[in-house]
């Protein structure tokens, strides 16, 4: 661990212990000294010479343990507490000294008094040791070329505490996301206990959102929106999703920006296709009202999810794979809408998606990665949702939220 940048005499030891010929000439110089002493000191100084580097390699090793007890890393946080309440004080009582010399307005002080007395406040320089400067020719020069020196590097310590500072809150909200992503994923079983875990999963998204400078995070704010649509929250997840697409702007470029407002879209229509379905009483849903849904995705639809990324084409991986879904979802809102050949487009371009993907993992089937064979496995799994959905059956679990979910499974979907 290092030394403190003032901590002279901490640098001076850590130079002895780490340099054996710096270790060896303290020694002889130590003896060299000590030649001519008489009676105690004498032989102190003798004794340094015959066993000088054993003796400064002990205090060397007891050197190193201090060093370590002060320095470890689990009290840094405290020393820095120390040293900072040690610095304000110091600061005061500067600050104190200057109060000696104000001249405060008062019946015979007029304004177009000096606010500081001349030699009062040389007299506090004085105190403050500020006149070091040699190539000043008066003494408030010195004083003014110290202090503009102070200033700089004050401010060269600020931005480095800002960058750490900046990099403990980024640290937080990573805290609070992983924790958030942990209770998520443990919350597969039944209810009670996978509500209060989504729930529990939710509130820790929200606090990566309340850590400053990060309100506007859109990983946060998503997974806030997915968590909400989870619970059953449909209104407060559509919201969450529109918030979404007003903080892409602060996504790093022009691409990453345009496909996340694009992704939030086709979450808002998703969840406008299950706010106009209806539960009938057998249990299946019946969607019916398709044109909020529709015009957030169709790729003759100004500004929409597909024609936003169309822009962007081709894509490869998991954006390829995503752009399946989205066309797949088009398609059942097409048929909702009653628009059988916009459906069977839809659907051929879905298809088509999921074949590339496909095809761009299987080249590569020796050297797969555990993502890869995630990928392929998904792909193949779109392309029998898109074989389904030809035949008018197509998945709509994906749609509900948990809270939503009867509790016997429906046995159909019916489009109105």
């Amino acid at each position: 661990m290092q030394c403190g940048a003032e901590d002279t005499l901490c640098q001076f030891m850590a130079l002895i212990v780490d340099n054996e010929l710096a270790a060896g000439t303290v020694a002889t110089l130590l003896g060299h000294l000590g030649a001519h002493a008489q009676g105690i000191i004498g032989n102190l100084f003798a004794l340094l010479k015959e066993h000088g580097e054993k003796l400064i390699g002990i205090a060397g090793f007891v050197f190193g343990v201090f060093r370590w007890w002060k320095y470890r890393e689990h009290i840094l946080h405290k020393r820095l507490q120390e040293y900072l309440k040690d610095n304000d004080r110091r600061l005061r009582d500067g600050q104190n000294y200057v109060l000696e010399a104000l001249q405060r307005p008062t019946p015979g002080k007029p304004f177009k008094t000096p606010l500081f007395a001349g030699r009062e406040l040389q007299w506090v320089l004085t105190r403050r040791n500020w006149d070091r400067t040699v190539v000043a020719a008066t003494f408030a020069g010195s004083a003014d070329r110290q202090l503009e020196k102070a200033k700089a590097k004050v401010e060269r310590r600020l931005e480095a505490a800002q960058a750490a500072s900046a990099s403990m809150r980024q640290e937080l909200a990573t805290t609070h996301l992983l924790r958030g992503a942990i209770a998520a994923a443990s919350a597969a079983g039944p209810p009670p206990d996978s509500v209060e875990r989504n729930s529990r999963a939710l509130g820790y998204f929200r606090d990566a959102l309340q850590v400053p400078g990060h309100q506007a995070s859109v990983l946060a704010k998503e997974f806030e929106a997915h968590q909400l649509r989870k619970l059953g929250d449909l209104p407060g997840a559509a919201q969450a999703f529109s918030d979404l697409e007003q903080l892409a702007s602060s996504v790093g470029d022009y691409r990453s920006q345009r496909l996340m407002i694009a992704r939030a879209k086709r979450y808002r229509a998703e969840i406008l296709q299950v706010i106009a379905s209806l539960r009938l009483v057998d249990g299946s849903l019946q969607f019916h009202n398709c044109a909020g849904a529709y015009n957030l995705l169709a790729p003759n639809v100004a500004d929409s999810a597909l024609a936003i990324r169309l822009r962007f084409a081709p894509f490869q991986g998991w954006e390829l794979l995503e752009h399946g879904d989205i066309h797949y979802l088009t398609a059942f809102v097409s048929r909702n809408c009653g628009s059988i050949l916009k459906e069977k487009d839809r659907l051929n371009d879905a298809q088509s998606a999921f074949q590339g993907v496909l095809a761009a993992t299987e080249k590569r089937i020796f050297r797969q990665s555990c993502g890869s064979k995630r990928l392929s496995k998904l792909a193949k799994d779109g392309l029998e949702r898109v074989s389904r959905a030809r035949q008018g059956v197509y998945e709509t679990d994906w749609l509900v939220g948990q809270s939503q979910k009867p509790k016997q499974p429906a046995a159909s979907v019916t489009n109105a």
